[in-house]
Order: structure tokens, then C-alpha cells, then sequence
């Protein structure tokens, strides 16, 4: 494999691993604010980057075998790891077929769509994974998908440690890429370019920095404060919107304009009937006129 083919899939998959962070975030957020169509839809575009990562990978066909591992070689990535699951791999494979043998299998059964919480019983045991479509249970913080369920936190944790290695790589083959702009102050110095080596300090400084924000999107269930619904959290932003934008002194001055207009007489009546009354004569004036020059 040639280095511009390597530096695209490593671009690649450096944008992947970002996609994946944006939507732990989303799917953080929405399990705080209690809304579940934002979780389910955050939750599918986690395992729907990670299987582009994983195939990317850990290819299951055999035709891009020598393209897999020349990438784990120049990443140093093993065969066996999590994102290497062939559930996750494989997962949107002919989706419209995995669906309507799903809905085969499950016939006659009680199934489960877009469900936050544990696995609902049935009887006296739990509901099997097969029959649960879309669920994500935060005490075991697992995502289930048409009968797969899969740990969300282990899927960050590996995306971590790949986005780490893809962004070492990409730094040596993409160098320009993180070359300082050019100061707004129309500096004309030449700009010093960054160092490629995964070895300096100040490389492991920056590259501990941009995958900061990866590591801290671990899938935490909603406890405590964050537990608060959606619609008490609302009411609270709204009232302290309302404190911040006015202070109690601007609102004692506006309440007296008002009370202080209210108790003024109402003019626009008398002048809407002045102007209708003289409206009104000035009609016949024109007719007149207009009928004896007519004549």
C-alpha cells in the first residue's frame, strides 16, 4: 500500500473515531435530559461508526484481507480486540434482510422497540436478546439492536485507544494539516512545523489533548442531579433567563410606564371620529364637482 492510499484510510478513520465522540455526547446528554428518541438515534450512529472502524480494520472478506493487515500493522493493532466483533462488523450489512428475519424469528413473540430502562420481564424470567429490537439498559449500560446487545463504555474505551493511534499516524503522513495558521497580524515569519514524531513530548502533549474529549465519553447511566426531568430543568433555565436579561429596577420603571399610560384618556377614539366626520363631507364635495362638470 502506497502512503497517499494509507494517509486516506487513516483520514478516514481519524474522522470516524471523531463522529463516534460527537455521538457518545448526544447520547450522554439525551439520557440526562430523559429524551429517548435522541438516545436510540445517538446510540444507532455509535455502532454505526464503529462498525465502519471495526470493517475498515478487521475486513471479513476475503478480497480486503491484505488491506487489513497492512493498516493493524501501521497502527500496531492485533487481531483480537472489541471493535473486531463481527456482530458490530457486520451490523448494517443487508439491514432490510437481517429485519424481516428478525420479524420471522420473532413471530408470535413479545418484542421490545425503543425502550430506556432494564429488560422488561416476562414471566418469571427476562425477555431473551432476540426479542429486544432497540433497548438500552443503563445499569448495564448495553445497547441492544435487533437482537445484539453491545457495552457501549468497552466500544468507547477501544475507539479511544484506536483514535490515539490513527492520530499519531496521521501527524507523520499529514503534517501540513497541523502547521500553525498565519497570526492575523500579517506575521511574516516562517512557521516552524509541528513535529511528526509520536515520541517528543510536546506530540504526545497535543495528541493527550485531542483525545481528551474521547475518553471522557464514557456512557454513565443517569444518576443524581442528572437525573432531574427534562421539563423541571426547562422551567429552571427559563426563570433564570428571565432574572438575567432584566434587573428589578428596570422592571419597577417599566411597570410604571405602563400603570401610568393606562390611567391616560383615550384619545385615538375622538380622533378616529373627527377624521371619519370630515371624511364624510368631504365625499359629497367631490361627487358634486365631478357630476357638474359631467353636465
Amino acid at each position: 500500500m502506497d502512503n497517499t492510499t494509507l494517509a486516506l484510510f487513516v483520514h478516514e478513520l481519524r474522522n470516524q473515531c471523531i463522529y463516534t465522540e460527537a455521538a457518545f455526547r448526544v447520547f450522554n446528554q439525551s439520557l440526562q435530559e430523559g429524551a429517548s428518541a435522541g438516545a436510540f438515534f445517538a446510540g444507532q450512529s455509535i455502532l454505526l461508526s464503529a462498525s465502519q472502524i471495526g470493517a475498515i480494520l478487521w475486513p471479513s472478506r476475503a478480497r480486503a484481507k491484505t488491506r487489513g493487515e497492512t493498516l493493524r500493522s501501521a497502527l500496531n493493532l492485533g487481531e483480537s480486540h472489541p471493535l473486531a466483533d463481527r456482530r458490530l462488523t457486520n451490523l448494517w450489512d443487508l439491514g432490510d434482510e437481517k429485519l424481516e428475519e428478525w420479524i420471522f424469528d420473532t413471530k408470535g413473540e413479545q418484542v421490545i422497540f425503543d425502550h430506556l430502562g432494564p429488560v422488561p420481564a416476562a414471566g418469571d424470567t427476562s425477555l431473551p436478546d432476540l426479542n429486544l429490537y432497540r433497548l438500552y439498559d443503563p445499569t448495564t449500560q448495553v445497547f441492544y439492536f435487533r437482537g445484539n446487545g453491545f457495552k457501549l463504555q468497552a466500544i468507547a474505551d477501544a475507539i479511544s485507544d484506536v483514535f490515539k493511534r490513527v492520530t499519531a499516524l496521521h501527524r507523520q503522513l499529514l503534517p501540513d494539516q497541523y502547521r500553525p495558521s498565519p497570526s492575523a497580524a500579517g506575521d511574516t515569519q516562517p512557521q516552524q512545523p509541528v513535529s511528526s514524531s509520536p515520541t517528543t513530548d510536546a506530540t504526545t502533549t497535543d495528541l493527550e489533548d485531542e483525545t481528551s474529549g474521547l475518553a471522557e465519553a464514557s456512557v454513565e447511566p443517569p444518576t443524581g442531579e442528572s437525573a432531574v426531568p427534562s421539563e423541571t430543568k426547562t422551567d429552571e433555565a427559563k426563570i433564570s433567563g428571565r432574572s438575567g436579561r432584566k434587573s428589578p429596577a428596570k422592571k419597577t420603571e417599566a411597570t410604571t410606564k405602563k400603570r401610568a399610560a393606562a390611567k391616560k384618556p383615550s384619545r385615538p377614539t375622538k380622533t378616529t371620529k373627527a377624521k371619519t366626520a370630515q371624511t364624510a363631507k368631504s365625499k359629497p364635495k367631490t361627487t358634486k364637482r365631478k357630476t357638474a362638470k359631467k353636465s
